[in-house]
């Protein structure tokens, strides 16, 4: 098998007029990805720094539909995503239960590859044959590959965050032209991580089975409905939440950007993102039935309630418990955190939970087998 994951790859001068321009490159890589309505490949997913593991998964997907299959680590191999575009369905063999969550769906890999093209990604040049790059293609199923590279390797392209403390580099692959590699640096307070995404095993435009993208949940699994709402609608926001919405009075030049509410068995979690013209960010959270997470932070006395103030990285946040919810405001600036704290206090002293959030947990695959129903 080929041997795949080089660090340091070199960098050549800009194509010359017999090859594509850097800028049509990056183009036709993201319109061929948009244009792309099946394929399958093996994702290997590398995250080396405080923490080191690699994930490995299968993924087919056809027309907004997605199988996940993880082979390691052993504690998921087996494990199964398949989604439909509505709902998404996951099953762990290990203990018969499958979750099915409606309203969210997971970003394919070659879409969130090309994703990372867009923006202010530029041109650094052609990784050296030499220097190891290669991507096995197979017939889906089959065993035959092919190195790619060999005249020349792929294109890399590199971005940088809004914070100069983070790099992606993202390698277009020369023969077929679609991304297959990117790796992200990210440097803070003397650790570096590296998280890398990789395709291997690609096929493009494969023909699957009937029932490739079928839940296959056994009868006997326990089933728990779970449910999820994103909105730019604050309206809409509070129309799907089973608790009381936040209302926080957040000064300008922040925003309502949007909002998230997550119903988990009998958890629902409502998340609010505020943003300034310059995309820093504001994060509302509400959580019931409150955490029973003990508070660890500075104690701050917010209109008679406690609330621990902590300095996680380059963010911090203020979070407290109150009448069975957990609220956290995450952002930058302590005296903003606590301003908006202290309105939310006195906000939802006066407003109340709401209902008790609701789910369902039962054996079966009712939800199952209807939600991917034609």
């Amino acid at each position: 098998m080929l041997a795949v994951l080089v660090a340091g790859a070199g960098c050549a001068a800009l194509p010359g007029d017999s090859q594509p321009n850097p800028a049509d490159v990056r183009q036709n890589a993201v319109s061929k990805v948009d244009a792309l309505d099946a394929y399958a490949a093996t994702v290997h997913v590398r995250l080396n720094g405080s923490l080191n593991q690699t994930v490995t998964y299968r993924v087919a997907y056809q027309d907004g539909r997605t199988n996940v299959t993880y082979r390691s680590p052993e504690r998921v191999a087996g494990t199964r995503l398949v989604s439909n575009g509505t709902a998404t369905v996951q099953y762990d063999p290990r203990t018969n239960r499958a979750t099915v969550t409606y309203g969210t769906t997971p970003t394919h890999p070659l879409a969130s590859l090309a994703g990372m093209l867009d923006g202010n990604a530029t041109y650094e040049g052609e990784t050296e044959a030499r220097d190891g790059f290669a991507v096995e293609y197979a017939v889906e199923g089959g065993d035959a590959s092919l190195q790619v590279g060999a005249g020349g390797g792929p294109y890399q392209f590199v971005s940088k965050g809004a914070d100069v403390n983070r790099t992606t580099r993202v390698w277009v692959d020369r023969d077929r032209g679609i991304p297959v590699k990117a790796r992200t640096v990210s440097a803070f307070e003397n650790t570096t991580q590296r998280l890398t995404v990789e395709l291997t095993n690609v096929t493009l435009s494969p023909t699957f089975a009937d029932d490739r993208f079928d839940p296959n949940v056994p009868a006997s699994a326990t089933v728990t409905t779970n449910r999820v709402v994103t909105s730019d609608d604050i309206a809409a926001i509070r129309a799907n939440a089973s608790v009381s919405v936040p209302t926080p009075d957040v000064p300008a030049p922040y925003e309502f950007e949007d909002g998230m509410v997550v119903s988990y068995g009998n958890q629902t979690t409502v998340t609010l993102t505020y943003a300034t013209p310059n995309d820093t960010t504001l994060l509302v959270t509400k959580r019931v039935p409150a955490s029973e997470r003990a508070g660890s932070g500075e104690r701050i006395d917010v209109s008679g309630t406690t609330v621990r103030y902590v300095e996680d990285g380059d963010r911090t946040q203020v979070r407290w418990t109150a009448d069975g919810a957990t609220y956290t405001v995450t952002g930058d600036g302590r005296d903003l955190l606590v301003a908006v704290a202290e309105s939310l206090v006195a906000g939802e002293a006066s407003a109340g939970t709401g209902a008790t959030a609701s789910g369902t947990t039962r054996p079966g695959t009712v939800s199952v087998a209807t939600c991917f129903s034609d």
